[in-house]
């Protein structure tokens, strides 16, 4: 908190129970004063003990398909983040998986600090070189290429919810020698599985978007994404 924005503060509290006075009795403004102590303490403790330790401005992946057999693909993973604490020097991505191999990680920040396996998912630590500004959004990039992974007529590619989300975004391009057919988006939760906002396709069929966005609030953390197309 700046210098100039404390001293203000410092100076409602200091002035604050004389105005009350003019309005109330002595017992009423201590009353108000402890409840407003309170309530300061109880909003900082959400703060610091309930607020995830980000918010993503925006959340998006993009699959390259670069041969008709879908031997070989590229996927990139692009996050807007807000920090909600300080002291942060990591952001994991986590639920990474394919039918085919994985391999070449890289970031915007260079290699990797840890990958992990975790239940079949990849969890990849990207540490940065300092601490994180509270609330000062970057950007964070992963990459990495999927050997073997698309090799069927009908295929999915999915996001998950892991913070709370203002926009997400999904997109595929195809080799220009086996275009997509058709695309739906879906959402899931649990086993429940429902179509949603359809994907747009490009004229020549060569490139699936899809985006959602919350002009109020948030997407829910746990809540996945998935885009299933044919070619």
């Amino acid at each position: 908190m700046k210098i100039e924005n404390i001293l203000a503060i410092i100076g409602v509290i200091i002035g604050l129970p004389s105005f009350l006075l003019l309005f109330c009795s002595g017992q009423q403004v201590i009353a108000l004063l402890v409840l407003i102590i309170i309530s300061f303490l109880f909003y900082y403790y959400l703060q610091e003990n309930l607020t995830p330790s980000f918010h993503l401005i925006s959340h998006y992946k993009k699959v390259e398909i670069f041969d008709k057999s879908g031997s070989k693909a590229k996927v990139t993973l692009r996050r807007r983040i807000r920090p909600n604490h300080r002291g942060l020097q990591e952001y994991i991505f986590r639920y990474i998986r394919s039918d085919g191999r994985i391999e070449n990680f890289q970031s915007n920040f260079g290699p990797p600090h840890k990958i992990a396996r975790d239940a079949g998912n990849y969890v990849v630590t990207i540490r940065f070189p300092k601490e994180l500004k509270k609330k000062k959004p970057l950007e964070v990039t992963l990459s990495y290429d999927i050997l073997e992974g698309y090799s069927q007529n009908i295929e999915t590619t999915s996001l998950f919810i892991d913070y709370p989300a203002k926009e997400l975004w999904m997109e595929v391009i195809f080799p220009d020698e086996r275009p997509c057919l058709e695309a739906e988006a879906y959402r899931i939760t649990g086993s429940d599985e429902k179509e949603i906002k359809k994907p747009e396709i490009s004229p020549d069929h060569t490139e699936i978007k899809w985006n959602l966005k919350k002009n109020f609030g948030f997407f829910a953390r746990g809540y996945m994404y998935k885009i299933e197309w044919e070619w």
